[in-house]
């Protein structure tokens, strides 16, 4: 028997990922209010850097944008970690998100971004699960008040594929 109950909205958490093709500081919040009119809110409760590369946005604003020749993706090599984060910050300012955090960054990319801006994720996002798991990370970020939040905590297809090869190959 399968029964649907309704949640209120005080027992949700929405988060939001600012998208690699909006990875610009005067990108951050048109994307964000894109997102807060899609969903018919007016804040989300966390608002992530999905990843630490830009994608160059295309005329179709394609969330993957690619080359000509469909597989290479075209990266935006400008990326200024920094200003997007001060960007984000704003956000909580404007009432549009209550926390930011960042998604697969390096120890060493976020403690420059702390150091530069001074403001502390409150949350960051990392892949995490028994092939991979993340021990550094977890601590550093322990270490600092930071909530860690695992993604593809079950194994994500590309680490299997890693770990069957490798183990196909084992003597």
């Amino acid at each position: 028997v399968i029964k649907f109950v309704t949640i209120s909205h005080k027992l949700r958490l929405y988060t939001n990922l600012l998208p690699n093709i909006a990875m610009h500081e005067d990108k951050v919040a048109e994307y964000l209010q894109k997102s807060l009119d899609n969903l018919k809110l007016n804040h989300v409760d966390l608002y992530l850097i999905q990843n630490p590369v830009g994608y160059i946005e295309n005329e179709k604003k394609s969330l993957y944008p690619r080359m000509p020749d469909g597989e290479t993706i075209l990266l935006e090599m400008g990326t200024d970690h920094t200003k997007i984060w001060k960007a984000m910050a704003k956000q909580i300012t404007a009432g549009k998100t209550k926390a930011i955090g960042m998604c697969n960054f390096t120890i060493s990319q976020m403690e420059k971004v702390i150091r530069d801006t001074e403001i502390i994720p409150s949350n960051i996002q990392a892949e995490c699960h028994l092939y991979f798991q993340q021990k550094e990370l977890r601590q550093w970020a322990k270490s600092r008040g930071i909530i860690f939040t695992a993604y593809a905590c079950l194994g994500s297809p590309a680490m299997m594929q890693i770990f069957q090869k490798a183990r196909n190959n084992d003597p």
